[in-house]
């Protein structure tokens, strides 16, 4: 019985059931760490794409807005790469490839109603009526391996005052509309203003102190023009900003023959742009080419082409300006335009906003805007220092705001209405005045903004 005992009480063979045991319970506790570890390199994977896709939906707002004040889209159009109108009542979108599984998409709306809702609460600013401060929506989202972010701001700017505060011809000092002379569109002066025989114009308004408009050589009778309140005050037109443009420009373009020329001699130094006669030069640059000269003469039969799709801006700099300003050399001509016999300026878009021409001028005001027999242009001409001149026969399709304005024999002009909304440059400086996150997906798919 005790060796009965003894085999009984002994623990052979006992090890490897302990074993198996033990390696089954380590086996569940790796299990179960393993798939804890799956859970939190997921979970740390959507995480870390969530943050990369919040950011990249920033950039995507931020993008958005710098094209915003790249570009100026005016303030019906919505803006993708260029300025763009609603389709059926939206704005289209643009998406651009961050890579590594990254991108965005962002959608630019026109100027907000203050009925249109957004991020934030609108801004009101007004003087006399006219509002100062306008708003667009920007939506972006943001999509990095399928983790949505959407979010949206509110963008607001100072609009600066219409550059053409009259529709139709502003020559502050005086306006001459000489024989047989057609103005489709208003007049406007602190000075005197003449309308010679067989001509007409639509409208004239005076500065209180200005004298009576003479028509034909006598008086105008009263009723036939207005004079303008003391709340108004005289007409009063603002320096040409030239801002930047004397050093950051798309000139190069002309001497590297990506702007196609006949017959024409830029100097990069002088800034000088003399076309001989029969010559031909496009200007293009993108979608808005900027172009700074200190001189720009175009002889008889001269063409300069507005290339399709831009809008080019071109500045005519002055002396006049100090030299760290324009560095143009007081040479003769400076600061002038010339525009010779059966010359043009060829915008085939037909929209006057598509060409604009400033000049900043001379300061004694001797400097010259001077259009010869049987020109033509379709733009906008902004010249509050200059005399501009338009001689026998030609036409003009757009507005004049200048010093003093002189049309002779024939000329025919017509005010294109959507330059009434050509602004100071304060229109194109989009700062954020309100941000908020909006859950990932729209609730109506053709409205980008809704849900937000």
């Amino acid at each position: 019985m005790s060796g009965m005992r003894a085999r009984l009480a002994a623990q052979d063979g006992m090890a490897m059931p302990i074993v198996m045991a033990a390696l089954a319970v380590l086996s569940g506790l790796a299990t179960l760490v393993l798939t804890g570890s799956v859970r939190l390199s997921d979970s740390s994977n959507v995480d870390r794409d969530s943050k990369r896709a919040l950011s990249v939906a920033e950039a995507g707002l931020r993008a958005a807005t710098f094209r915003v004040n790249k570009m100026g889209p005016a303030n019906a159009n919505c803006l993708t790469a260029v300025a763009t109108p609603p389709v059926g009542g939206e704005c289209p979108g643009l998406t651009e490839d961050m890579g590594n599984g990254a991108s965005y998409s962002y959608w630019v709306t026109p100027i907000l109603t203050t009925a249109d809702r957004c991020a934030g609460l609108p801004l009101q600013g007004e003087t006399n009526g006219q509002i100062v401060i306008v708003q667009r929506c920007v939506t972006a989202v943001g999509t990095v391996n399928g983790v949505r972010r959407r979010v949206q701001s509110r963008v607001a700017a100072y609009q600066g005052a219409p550059i053409f505060p009259l529709g139709g011809i502003l020559g502050v000092d005086g306006v001459r509309v000489t024989n047989t002379a057609t103005v489709n569109g208003a007049v406007g002066s602190n000075g005197l203003v003449q309308v010679g025989n067989s001509s007409s114009v639509d409208a004239i308004e005076i500065a209180q102190g200005a004298p009576t408009p003479i028509f034909g050589g006598q008086p105008a009778a009263e009723g036939t023009y207005v004079r303008r309140t003391a709340a108004q005050g005289d007409w009063v037109l603002a320096p040409v900003d030239v801002g930047d443009s004397a050093t950051e420009n798309d000139n190069a373009r002309i001497t590297q023959g990506l702007d196609a020329s006949r017959n024409v001699t830029f100097d990069p130094e002088t800034r000088d742009l003399v076309m001989g006669n029969n010559s031909t030069l496009t200007l293009g640059g993108g979608a808005t080419g900027t172009y700074n000269f200190c001189r720009l003469v175009m002889g008889n039969g001269a063409q300069i082409n507005i290339a399709a799709g831009a809008t080019v801006r071109i500045f005519i700099d002055s002396p006049d300006r100090t030299p760290d300003e324009s560095d143009c050399k007081p040479f003769s001509g400076a600061g002038s335009v010339t525009i010779g016999q059966n010359s043009f300026f060829n915008n085939p878009s037909g929209r006057a906003e598509n060409l604009q021409i400033y000049v900043y001028g001379l300061n004694d005001g001797s400097s010259v805007v001077n259009f010869q027999n049987s020109s033509f242009i379709a733009g906008a001409i902004y010249a509050p220092q200059s005399l501009v001149t338009f001689k026998n026969s030609a036409t003009v399709v757009g507005a004049i705001a200048a010093g003093q304005v002189e049309f002779k024999n024939g000329v025919n002009f017509t005010w294109s209405e959507s330059l009434g909304e050509l602004r100071g440059r304060t229109v194109t400086v989009y700062y954020r005045s309100a941000w908020r996150e909006c859950r990932p997906q729209a609730t109506v798919p053709s409205d980008p903004e809704s849900g937000c």
